[in-house]
């Protein structure tokens, strides 16, 4: 595969992931249940008559509450493209979660997957921690954290905001 058909391939692949992720679980769509795993979900988008395919499974443990889920590109029947992310997450923390990850993918921006830097909703504020791989193309290659915050219940602690739940993510091309 030559550079040209490789970078090709990344920037479509970057525009169906903000593309397919926009109207998946951060738009409030419900997700498919996966068989055989009674607490995991997917959503799918597909383009270019099926050659485009992109797969978002996640999976949330009922008891702690812990979140884990993959993203996945594929071309042709070939996996090209894969993100990983988890954590936990507080039930009054995901509709800024889902503000910040609905901003970034319905711009069309990668911001490495994941929310835009300092999303506000309400008293709630998502902030995105990323660090790009040695790529010069951060879909490449990324790893970061992202976190979400209000303000203490309690005026007199320090520092004045606390974290309501937070995920680490990574990515890379697989091409």
């Amino acid at each position: 595969m030559s550079d040209l058909d490789r970078n090709t391939l990344l920037a479509k692949a970057k525009a169906i992931f903000c593309r397919g992720m926009a109207m998946g679980y951060a738009s409030g769509a419900k997700g498919t249940p996966v068989p055989g795993k009674p607490n995991a979900k997917y959503f799918e988008h597909i383009e270019g008559e099926g050659d485009w395919y992109l797969r978002d499974e996640y999976e949330v443990d009922p008891v702690t509450g812990i979140s884990y889920g993959t993203t996945r590109i594929e071309y042709k029947g070939r996996l090209i493209w894969i993100m990983s992310y988890g954590g936990l997450y507080s039930q009054e923390a995901i509709a800024c979660l889902k503000g910040a990850l609905l901003a970034s993918y319905a711009a069309g921006e990668f911001n490495l997957g994941r929310g835009k830097h300092n999303h506000v909703h309400g008293d709630y504020i998502y902030i995105n921690v990323m660090s790009q791989g040695h790529s010069v193309d951060p879909f490449e290659k990324f790893m970061g954290m992202e976190g979400v915050s209000r303000p203490k219940r309690s005026p007199s602690s320090n520092p004045a905001l606390e974290k309501v739940g937070g995920h680490w993510f990574w990515g890379m091309a697989m091409i």
